[in-house]
């Protein structure tokens, strides 16, 4: 993108195809070139006469479904070791690139999974909502996690889809370079929802 030109301009570079049926939806970037990206859902066929979309069975039930890939330009695309998980969601790494912090949505928890060692380090601490986005804080130490509710089936819920519930937000307590033994604030800061009021211009 050049944004001294006028107008700005936007140049098309390329694009990598991730295989199929991934379902893509969080990319992070390497420390050493390359990036990696969770399979939330995969990919289902359209059924003949039917309409696509929704969230898969094994999804909402909490079983693994999908993993964590890496790409690298010379290489191409490889299954992340020990990365299955169930509605792998948003995904950090960590500065030095040895350590990805994973949402598990469909399972409801946040997982800390080592990367380049043998054997793999997985650890997993369950929080009690669908885990969504992870970011960095500000600081580079903090991790934050943000999800929805716990979305138990509720009545004229449609089928396959998530029901409506809470937000959630839960920060860990200490950084995330450390051992992870699963100290998270007792209490995630919730905001039911509910519809917002219009103002009316005075």
């Amino acid at each position: 993108m050049n944004a001294k030109s006028t107008p700005p301009a936007v140049t098309w570079i390329g694009c990598v195809v991730v295989p199929d049926p991934v379902g893509i939806n969080s990319v992070a970037a390497l420390p050493d070139g390359g990036f990696v990206l969770t399979n939330f859902d995969p990919r289902q066929p359209r059924p003949r006469g039917g309409r696509g979309g929704g969230l898969s069975p094994k999804l909402m039930a909490g079983e693994q479904n999908g993993e964590v890939w890496e790409w690298h330009a010379k290489s191409g695309w490889s299954k992340v070791p020990g990365s299955d998980a169930a509605g792998a969601n948003g995904i950090e790494v960590s500065r030095d690139g040895k350590w990805l912090y994973v949402a598990q949505w469909g399972k409801q928890s946040f997982v800390r999974l080592s990367r380049g060692k043998t054997p793999v380090e997985r650890q997993e601490i369950p929080l009690g909502f669908r885990t969504d986005n992870i970011r960095w804080a500000p600081d580079g130490k903090t991790l934050l996690v943000a999800g929805q509710g716990t979305m138990a089936a509720q009545p004229g819920a449609q089928r396959g889809r998530a029901a409506r519930g809470a937000s959630h937000c839960r920060r860990p307590r200490q950084s995330a370079d450390d051992d992870l033994p699963g100290r998270f604030s007792d209490r995630p800061r919730t905001r039911p929802d509910r519809p917002r009021r219009s103002q009316s211009s005075r």
